[in-house]
């Protein structure tokens, strides 16, 4: 909607601006800009599998 996403993946960092639409595959770590505004919809069981693993990260 707002901002740049940047996604850091094994071979390389992808920029997505706003308005792009994107797809991420496992194995990467997210950074947003300040104020970036975003919406993302993911399959039910993909993303608690996902939310799992950033839990884990963060308690980690």
């Amino acid at each position: 909607m707002k901002g740049r996403l940047t996604m850091h993946m094994p071979d390389g960092d992808e920029i997505v601006e706003a308005g792009e639409a994107y797809y991420t595959p496992p194995g990467h770590t997210d950074e947003l800009d300040p104020g970036t505004v975003l919406v993302e919809f993911s399959p039910t069981e993909e993303l608690a599998r996902t939310l799992a693993v950033v839990g884990q990260n963060i308690e980690g």
